[in-house]
């Protein structure tokens, strides 16, 4: 088999970034601010550490205050992707719960006799779906095993997202699928949030590179979904790479070429050959960053300008607007990045030692 390995490049430089009523059984999704479920909401940053770069932090995001983390940072030397997120974050104390999938490259032609499953060019052989959707409700059974009777509730396409991610001339479905099942006895409703993106090499060989460029669900009790979407969506889009890790990621990258890399790998030195990171080697690589997290911030706008499930707030320790769940009256912010929402009169400051400042709405 030989199939050219255009495009390859591109699944190469992809890093983790990292990502709802439903009109109808299948139809576009519009969404109203509802009044949140909680009358306060306490949101504090999070930092995931990836072990093999020797333990820096890869990624935070803002969860609320109380809640546990389970998986983090995932690395196959096989995957032209190498590194992914597969995480969840929880409530202990309830069913609800978030979770990210991974979401490495696949590859596909019809011009040559492929075996799904199996890997070329680092990228698994998989055709690409009719939709994103379809494909959610084809894998579902299998993420979900403890799952009984679980079925397909409905879908919503996510008209606005897909329009984003096709500016730069890639195809792009995205849907948000719900789910509903039994789990332990408790009847759970689970959204899944997919939009995938499509790309044709150009020289007309049929290889075809596709990939979710978001993957992730959002689980409650049946009848509790609907009024966690600003919750859902500020935790999704509160997602942010760290500088540092990014560029110790784009090393492993280089390293990979190198015809040692298997064993180095293998011994699990990988941490002690990654250089330290100088200024020179952040400065080298903080362009790439810096257009990442861009690129995911125009994602995120576009699905939060569909769900209107968010408000944006202007953070004065921040250079870039804060999304927090739409429908509270007021939210503030402590020196140390935790948030605290409420529909009440109430001062934070009135109450422990920590010192808040009120926010105001980003214009």
């Amino acid at each position: 088999m030989h199939l050219q390995r255009t495009g390859l490049r591109l699944a190469r430089t992809i890093a983790f970034a990292g990502g709802l009523v439903a009109i109808g059984i299948f139809g576009t999704w519009h969404a109203r601010a509802q009044e949140p479920p909680m009358r306060t909401l306490h949101m504090k940053a999070i930092a995931v550490a990836d072990p093999i770069v020797g333990g820096d932090v890869a990624f935070r995001m803002l969860v609320p205050s109380g809640w546990q983390t389970q998986g983090g940072i995932e690395w196959n030397f096989n995957l032209a992707d190498l590194a992914y997120g597969r995480f969840r974050v929880f409530d202990p104390a309830g069913h609800d719960a978030l979770e990210v999938f991974p979401n490495y490259t696949r590859m596909w032609s019809n011009q040559y006799a492929l075996t799904p499953g199996t890997l070329y060019g680092g990228c698994v052989l998989e055709p690409p779906p009719a939709s994103a959707g379809d494909w959610v409700a084809s894998v579902a059974s299998q993420a979900r095993t403890a799952a009984r009777n679980l079925r397909v509730a409905n879908r919503a396409r996510l008209a606005e997202l897909e329009r984003v991610l096709s500016a730069n001339g890639a195809q792009a479905s995205a849907e948000r699928v719900r789910l509903s099942y039994e789990e332990g006895g408790v009847s759970i409703d689970e959204d899944v949030y997919c939009a995938i993106t499509i790309e044709t090499s150009p020289y007309g060989n049929g290889t075809i590179l596709w990939r979710p460029a978001r993957l992730y669900s959002y689980r409650a009790r049946q009848g509790e979904l609907d009024s966690r979407q600003g919750l859902v969506q500020a935790m999704a889009d509160s997602v942010r790479v760290e500088l540092g890790w990014f560029a110790k990621y784009q090393q492993v990258l280089r390293m990979k070429n190198d015809a040692n890399f298997a064993a180095i790998a293998a011994a699990g030195e990988l941490s002690r050959r990654i250089s330290a990171n100088s200024d020179a080697i952040l400065a080298m690589y903080r362009g790439a960053w810096e257009a990442q997290q861009s690129a995911y911030d125009r994602v995120s706008r576009g699905f939060s300008e569909a769900t209107r499930s968010v408000q944006s707030y202007a953070d004065p320790a921040k250079s870039y607007p804060v999304e927090l769940p739409a429908g509270y009256r007021h939210a503030w912010v402590s020196a140390g990045g935790e948030y605290y929402l409420s529909n009440d009169e109430v001062d934070p400051n009135t109450a422990g030692t920590t010192a808040w400042k009120r926010l105001e709405p980003a214009r």
